[in-house]
């Protein structure tokens, strides 16, 4: 089950909201708007995706025996390109 499935469970539960207090309904409805952002930042982080040859061209910058120090900078450069994005 994604966000956006539990999202739509909770806006079933409108036909629930006589017995329910203006609190619950209210946290409830707060949920649900909360789950399809959450979803939506999911899917566009997704599409961040680097590809198979944006890694491969970053990482022919890494020394064959790299230092500790190399690898942050290949992380960070993995980062930047993802950033781009």
């Amino acid at each position: 089950m994604n966000a956006n499935e539990l999202a739509k469970q909770l806006s079933q539960m409108d036909t629930l909201q006589d017995v329910m207090s203006k609190f619950e309904y209210s946290i409830i409805q707060k949920s649900e708007a909360m789950l399809r952002q959450l979803q939506a930042e999911n899917e566009a982080l997704k599409a961040k995706a680097l590809t198979d040859e944006e890694i491969d061209l970053i990482a022919g910058m890494v020394p064959t025996i790299p230092t500790a120090w190399d690898l942050i900078e290949f992380a960070r450069a993995i980062l930047r390109k993802a950033q781009e994005k």
